[in-house]
């Protein structure tokens, strides 16, 4: 990549994930060469997808847990 490229956006798993399919596409592409990308990019998609789904989970236990309160307080 040219010395001026932006740097990636991985501030989040699905930016992170993002940057991960761009960048296996332009190797399968022939737009990239393999030694310009990380060489485990598929476990670094597959692991950021992982956690994305961990935090939505995390996310709906905390609701049912809401609602379970709300219902023994009679809300």
């Amino acid at each position: 990549m040219p010395p001026d490229s932006p740097d990636p956006d991985w501030s989040t798993p699905k930016a992170l994930r993002a940057w991960a399919e761009q960048r296996a596409g332009a190797v399968e592409r022939g737009e990239l060469d393999r030694k310009h990308i990380p060489g485990d990019l598929a476990r670094l998609a597959r692991e950021t997808h992982e956690v994305e789904k961990l935090e939505e989970l995390s996310a709906e236990i905390h609701a049912i847990k809401s609602a379970l309160r709300d219902r023994v307080e009679g809300r």
